[in-house]
């Protein structure tokens, strides 16, 4: 009779041990609940258990809720006991270390995450996304995995419901162990794969295919000086070439519950001189991709709620980045084309990004130009130091540090460039001026040569500088310094002098008086080709040396500008002309990809229909606003004051295109744009097919008063209207959450 027995005891074992899983560490996003983890959580076919262990720094009080829930999916599940604390009790936790342990009714064993919630309260419990793998992986090939050549090459990541390999994220098909060899199933989309693991070592794994390829990986970088394959640096024909670029990644740790769905990605544009902003989706399970166009390669910044980094790309090439925010601060590596110059990039991104602004601005105040360039010299030289001292412990690409040099280089040459602006700016913290204020305590110091002796040591005229992100900042304020904007001012009023003294009529002395007044108060007339000269004439004398590449550069610009402007291509005959002034083939080219673009863009614009072109009301001059409002009685309206040429309007418009597209289906809604005859009839009716939403052109009349009503002293100027009431918005700018809170909250 034992034997039976035996047999039923045995047999009661293991259908109760297969009945139980059990998932350590997993997993989750906490809010509200700092201080302790989840240790374990056990599925059975009669409960759910979740474990917690505490480790705050000393005694704590800690209250268990009842009202505790489990949500799966549509599934409610309440709280049913508690091991190890009461509910709803203050329990002091001696030490602050303690476990405990709550029950649930059964899930699914399938379930992959879980959520634990008291309520909707702010302050309330909360546990979101509980990670509840379908399959254990052993806890010695969890994390990432790189080579161990000294490339610091991330080739895997394994994580408790996710892979990273070959530049995808996958999800695990079958999990089978035997002895130190792990076989994983892994799918993508349609694609399957399997990889074979066998433990090594402590902190390393042997990874392949199949039994007979296997790579040496370990888990962390080796640190190594070991300068990859990039030691020759920039390929230039690589640097100019045209095409799309793919940016792809993973979140590790992220949650919709984060409150957060999207990021951005800033290249700034050699030809425009702006900024072309591409919204990055990110999916619930935290992976996302985006492609755009690049007309060179750059470093361009990806912008999250929990970074803001440098990327650098190049055009047909693809990379993807982890970040992983489950701790603090957040980090990332990266797979991929270039992925060992973007991870020293951004392990080396706090050396520019990090300045103590309010420190350099309390340091300034009182400096004279003299002090001002050695305390920058200073600032560039700590920051050189910190890159070579990075260098040396760790290894670093080659491509990486020329990048990042330069990046130092331009960066500090900027500032330098702006004592007086700078100055100013700490001038104006110091008394508590505000930022609308003009310059009139403060006089402008004129920045002699010897000052100016710097710009002879900084690398120009070398086209491969066009990678760096702070190449266009530097060359825009080189080309528009105050030095040169002075010359410009100085021959318009030479020029008007001339004038003046030919002048007969009282008009004509009326009118050139006028145009004196304004040139002396800082309005510029257009001098046209007149402008290259003196810009040319003075660069060459400021920097003492060749610079015909970055002078080129900002002669395509100002050729762009008026493309741009006028929304109106370069024709194949000014184009030839131009071929001829241009002689530096990059900066031709980049021209030329750009005029292209233009083109392909008046396409797709003939091609839209979300835009609707509308005749002014008929009314009075004072009733114009009130009129084309009433249209959308009801609805809330987000009224936009602009124009074709005003470069920061154009960009806001282009920022927001993204939640539009969002609130499309959203016909409570109206997106309202308004402008006046400054905006030329050929360009306007070019430009606002691309613009989605109602559009009105008003006279002359009407856009001072519409000024008049919403003191409108520049564009873009925008009001909002909301169940009737009128909101001065003024120039308040919003990135697109704050925005869509303000058209959809109460």
């Amino acid at each position: 009779m034992k034997k039976p027995a035996f047999i039923i005891c045995l047999t009661l074992f293991f259908f109760n041990a297969i009945a139980q899983k059990i998932i350590n560490k997993p997993a989750f996003t906490a809010f509200n609940v700092e201080g302790f983890a989840v240790s374990k959580v056990t599925l059975s076919d009669t409960a759910t258990q979740i474990s917690f262990e505490t480790s705050y720094p000393s005694d704590t009080w800690f209250k268990m809720p009842s009202n505790l829930y489990l949500i799966n999916g549509s599934q409610k599940l309440k709280v049913r006991s508690a091991i190890g604390i009461p509910f709803d009790k203050n329990t002091l936790l001696k030490g602050g270390n303690a476990t405990f342990a709550i029950n649930f009714a059964p899930i699914d064993a399938k379930t992959q995450k879980i959520d634990l919630i008291e309520s909707d309260c702010q302050q309330c419990f909360k546990i979101y996304d509980l990670e509840l793998p379908r399959f254990t992986l052993p806890t010695s090939i969890t994390g990432d995995w790189f080579t161990t050549d000294g490339s610091k090459q991330w080739i895997l990541g394994l994580y408790g419901n996710q892979a990273i390999y070959q530049n995808k994220l996958w999800t695990y098909t079958s999990v089978k162990q035997q002895g130190k060899t792990t076989v994983i199933g892994l799918k993508s989309g349609a694609k399957l794969t399997s990889l074979t693991i066998k433990q090594g070592n402590t902190g390393t794994l042997y990874l392949g295919n199949n039994k007979n390829n296997k790579r040496l990986l370990c888990s962390t970088p080796q640190n190594k000086n070991h300068l990859a394959a990039d030691s020759s640096g920039f390929n230039l024909a690589q640097v100019y070439k045209g095409d799309s670029v793919e940016y792809s990644g993973f979140i590790k740790g992220y949650s919709p519950y984060l409150g957060f769905n999207s990021g951005n990605v800033f290249v700034n544009n050699l030809i425009t001189e702006g900024q072309d902003n591409y919204l990055i989706n990110i999916a619930a399970d935290g992976s996302f991709k985006v492609r755009f166009p690049i007309n060179n390669a750059r470093q361009s910044y990806i912008s999250f709620p929990f970074s803001y980094s440098g990327v650098y790309f190049e055009a047909g090439k693809r990379v993807f980045q982890k970040f992983d925010i489950s701790g603090s601060p957040a980090t990332s590596i990266f797979m991929g084309d270039n992925a060992s110059l973007n991870s020293d990039l951004y392990a080396t991104k706090s050396i520019l990004l990090n300045i103590d602004w309010d420190k350099v601005f309390t340091d300034i105040l009182n400096f004279t130009p003299e002090q001002y360039k050695a305390y920058a010299i200073n600032m560039r030289d700590e920051e050189l130091a910190a890159l070579n001292e990075y260098k040396l412990k760790n290894g670093m690409s080659e491509k990486a540090f020329q990048l990042t040099s330069l990046n130092i280089q331009y960066a500090v040459a900027y500032f330098m460039l702006n004592y007086n602006s700078y100055k100013w700016s700490a001038y104006r913290k110091s008394k508590n001026i505000a930022p609308q204020n003009r310059r009139s305590e403060l006089p402008e110091v004129k920045l002699d040569s010897a000052y100016l002796s710097f710009l002879k040591n900084i690398r120009l005229n070398d086209p491969v500088a066009v990678i760096s992100s702070e190449y266009i900042p530097f060359t825009n304020n080189l080309k528009h310094h105050e030095i040169i904007t002075n010359a410009e001012k100085q021959y318009v009023l030479d020029k008007l002098a001339q004038q003046r003294k030919q002048d007969t009529s009282a008009a004509d002395i009326q009118f050139t008086d006028k145009l004196i007044a304004d040139t002396k108060a800082g309005s510029i007339v257009q001098l046209g080709g007149e402008q290259q000269n003196i810009r040319t004439k003075v660069l060459k004398k400021m920097i003492g040396t060749n610079i015909t590449f970055d002078l080129q550069i900002m002669d395509a610009q100002d050729t762009a500008s008026v493309v741009e402007r006028d929304f109106v291509p370069l024709s194949d005959k000014r184009l030839a002309a131009l071929r001829s002034k241009f002689t530096n083939p990059y900066v031709f080219n980049l021209l030329m990809q750009y005029n292209n673009s233009i083109k392909n863009k008046i396409i797709l614009n003939n091609r839209e229909k979300d835009y609707r072109l509308n005749t002014t009301p008929a009314t009075q001059a004072d009733n114009i606003f009130s009129s084309i409002i009433s249209k959308y009685k009801g609805k809330t309206i987000y009224v936009d004051f602009w124009a074709t040429w005003c470069g920061p309007c154009i960009q806001a418009i282009q920022e927001i295109a993204h939640l539009k597209n969002e609130l499309k289906n959203n016909k409570d809604v109206i997106f309202v744009y308004i402008t006046n005859q400054t905006s030329p009839i050929g360009t306007y009716n070019g430009m606002i097919p691309g613009i989605k939403g109602e559009h009105y052109r008003v006279t002359g009349d009407e856009w001072n008063k519409l000024t008049a009503q919403f003191n409108i002293t520049g564009i873009p100027h925008y009001v909002l209207v909301k169940n009737g009431i009128i909101n001065n918005l003024k120039y308040q700018h919003f990135n697109n959450n704050e925005l869509k809170e303000k058209l959809l909250g109460d």
